[in-house]
């Protein structure tokens, strides 16, 4: 340090005083002010991403309530389906008819003669099916119990209607009287001189009175009848329309599938026999339909 080699003892100690002044406090005082400045610079970044971050946590915070309420009202809708299942009772029914929209006048001439023999009905429209029809039922005198149905169970037989007994919901409650049975007429003695008693066999019905009770009210069960009784008689042509026709009012039923597919293999279309019977089992499964097309392999 050669300022401070002088003679004069307190000049010197001042100068040095003064030297070590200017080397160590002016360059504090720059940092300063450079950290100074460079805080100043920063501080409104700081701010916004501490108020970003405060934002994404609120919104995170309302997303999860939002999710919670979505769950819980979720939960709730289903407790409120779950009870209204619950709640919904079944009965049971009689249906005289099943057909498409198409049909609709059948089934409302079917549902006239019901009335007159002492049915009570409505029309129970079904899904769309994927060939464009929607299914129609005429459902009859709904009763909560099986038992409860039985006296028009004994009317419809009597009546010679065809029906089946269906599920149905309770809403179309029928409160009409149910029918008493006719009372029994009392036996005839016989002669004294019958020693053998007579015996009247039932004749079936032939395949042209078939297709009259099949005009008046459209059923599987009549359609599957005259196809099986043309097949019998060796007329595959008109047995296949007949199966045709039934498998136009019910497509579950599997009878009609395979006496159209016999139909056609007695008329030589053997590749096509076959062909319907596979369709039917890419639609439904049928151990009968499989054995069949296994055997004509």
């Amino acid at each position: 340090m050669e300022d401070c080699l002088i003679f004069d003892f307190e000049d010197l100690e001042k100068r040095c005083r003064r030297y070590r002044l200017k080397k160590y406090l002016l360059p504090a005082l720059l940092l300063l002010l450079v950290g100074g400045v460079a805080g100043y610079l920063l501080l409104p970044s700081f701010r916004g991403s501490f108020a970003v971050s405060n934002v994404s946590a609120s919104s995170a915070t309302s997303s999860s309530v939002a999710s919670l309420s979505s769950v819980r009202s979720s939960q709730e809708m289903a407790h409120s389906f779950s009870s209204l299942a619950k709640k919904t009772k079944r009965c049971y029914a009689i249906q005289l008819f099943y057909g498409y929209d198409r049909y609709i006048d059948k089934l409302l001439e079917h549902n006239e003669k019901a009335k007159k023999i002492g049915f009570f009905c409505y029309v129970k429209r079904g899904r769309m099916l994927s060939n464009g029809n929607r299914q129609l039922f005429l459902v009859c005198n709904v009763q909560k119990t099986k038992k409860a149905l039985r006296p028009w169970i004994d009317l419809a037989k009597r009546s010679g209607l065809d029906y089946t007994i269906v599920r149905d919901d309770c809403t179309h409650l029928s409160h009409t009287t149910p029918p008493t049975k006719p009372k029994a007429k009392p036996k005839q003695k016989a002669a004294s001189h019958s020693s053998t008693p007579q015996v009247v066999l039932a004749k079936e019905p032939s395949t042209s009175q078939l297709e009259k009770l099949f005009a008046e009210r459209h059923s599987y069960d009549l359609a599957i009848q005259v196809a099986k009784s043309y097949y019998n008689d060796g007329k595959y042509k008109k047995a296949l329309a007949w199966a045709k026709k039934a498998n136009a009012l019910d497509r579950e039923q599997e009878e009609a599938w395979i006496l159209y597919a016999k139909s056609l293999k007695k008329m030589g279309e053997d590749e096509k026999a076959r062909q319907i019977l596979r369709v039917y089992l890419d639609y439904k499964e049928s151990k009968n339909a499989r054995k069949l097309l296994k055997e004509w392999q």
